[in-house]
């Protein structure tokens, strides 16, 4: 039992010009590899964007970066997730619009690094200057969604609201073109104390309890109430 450090060297995985931070990284079980997601203002014009570049078993990097959203605006605190029925990834992150408020992105990557879509709305809340932030992700492979939770500002405190996200793996009759994450059904506020700023720390899927879709998530709040 215990943890063992890993004899192999500290790799660099960027070392672009501008700031690199705030990385994510999945296991790709089916190809034996890592992925990686950034944000990067390395880009002409200082906007933060969010990147992502596949590894090795190795910790190698396969390829170059891949952009995954380089919109007008400001594109933060990414996460991923990989699918295992789909052999993919979801990536989300927070973008405030030029002159905006926050909202939930979102993205799928595939294991080869293609983009077969473009960037997706997560969540944008109906109150016009509230802001969403802070995504993260689990990927429930018994149901074979993902699930996403983020603070979010619309009662006017911060609370945390959680979507499933499903993604279709091949072609159907439907009007969502092949490989297009959806959304399944409205989100719906998971947790919230009144008065106080609460923010995501981790999610991840529980599995093989008994109940089709469960998430738990890890968050804090400015009340001290840490907790599940």
């Amino acid at each position: 039992g215990g943890v063992t450090a890993m004899t192999t060297p500290v790799r660099t995985i960027s070392a672009a010009s501008g700031r690199q931070e705030l990385a994510a990284v999945t296991w790709n079980s089916a190809q034996n590899e890592f992925f990686v997601v950034y944000e990067s203002n390395e880009r002409a014009g200082g906007d933060d964007d969010v990147l992502g570049q596949r590894l090795a078993a190795d910790g190698t990097s396969i390829g170059g970066a891949i952009q995954i959203s380089t919109q007008a605006g400001d594109e933060q605190e990414p996460d991923c997730a990989y699918s295992s029925v789909c052999d993919a990834y979801l990536v989300t992150w927070g973008w405030k619009s030029s002159g905006g408020d926050w909202d939930v992105m979102g993205r799928e990557v595939r294991a080869d690094g293609s983009l077969p879509i473009a960037a997706f709305q997560v969540s944008q809340s109906p109150v016009a200057t509230s802001n969403e932030f802070f995504p993260a992700l689990a990927f429930n492979f018994l149901d074979g969604v993902f699930g996403c939770v983020w603070s979010d500002g619309r009662s006017g405190d911060f609370d945390i609201w959680g979507q499933r996200i499903d993604m279709i793996c091949a072609p159907m009759i439907q009007p969502e073109p092949p490989n297009n994450p959806i959304r399944m059904g409205g989100a719906r506020s998971v947790l919230g104390h009144s008065g106080e700023f609460v923010w995501i720390e981790d999610v991840v899927s529980i599995a093989g309890i008994g109940i089709p879709f469960l998430f738990l998530a890890t968050y804090r709040s400015s009340n001290n109430n840490d907790g599940p």
